[in-house]
């Protein structure tokens, strides 16, 4: 059984080396819609094992833009924010949005900003329990939980090149292949 890490661990290396440079994935991340990226931030979650619904649209609505449940029983469920600002969120909207907790019923709050947050922000969101993501920690966190469907959707966005997502799919049906073979030796 120890063949399939091998297989999976090629696969992840590869799909990691797919996105493209960080600052250019969040310089196309801010000039996507509003809506669509709150969509790409409700897609994400899903990859991370999230029930997800896109609730804002794309204004200056005040309110929860993506509201995502973990799968599974005792699920947490997240109000999540999503901006593409073009300056860095402040520590003032921060406890705004801090009152999302209350008001949508969440477990967690995340806040996904483009641009950042202010020094101030930074500090005051551990207090408020609030997690801050900006444009650049989204790639590893795209990283760790994307899978090949997400890669392709967002092909453009993450400054993939056709090409190398055409060979990363390539590969992962042969290691999908190599690992059905592998597992059908084991079962017999």
């Amino acid at each position: 059984m120890s063949v399939a890490p091998e297989f999976t661990e090629r696969l992840q290396t590869q799909a990691h080396q797919l996105v493209g440079n960080p600052t250019a994935v969040k310089n196309n991340l801010q000039e996507m819609d509003p809506y669509d990226f709150e969509e790409f931030v409700a897609d994400l979650w899903a990859e991370k094992g999230y029930d997800t619904e896109v609730e804002g649209g794309g204004g200056q609505d005040g309110g929860i833009d993506v509201r995502a449940r973990r799968r599974g029983p005792g699920g947490k469920t997240v109000a999540i924010q999503v901006k593409r600002y073009s300056d860095p969120i402040s520590s003032t909207e921060v406890q705004q949005y801090a009152s999302l907790r209350e008001q949508t019923g969440a477990d967690d709050v995340v806040i996904v900003n483009t641009n950042g947050f202010t020094k101030p922000a930074r500090n005051l969101a551990p207090d408020l329990d609030i997690t801050l993501i900006n444009g650049k920690e989204l790639v590893p966190l795209i990283d760790r939980n994307a899978g090949l469907g997400f890669y392709a959707t967002y092909r453009e966005e993450l400054g993939i090149e056709r090409a190398d997502l055409e060979t990363a799919v390539t590969n992962h049906v042969s290691i999908t292949s190599r690992c059905r073979i592998a597992l059908a030796g084991f079962v017999g």
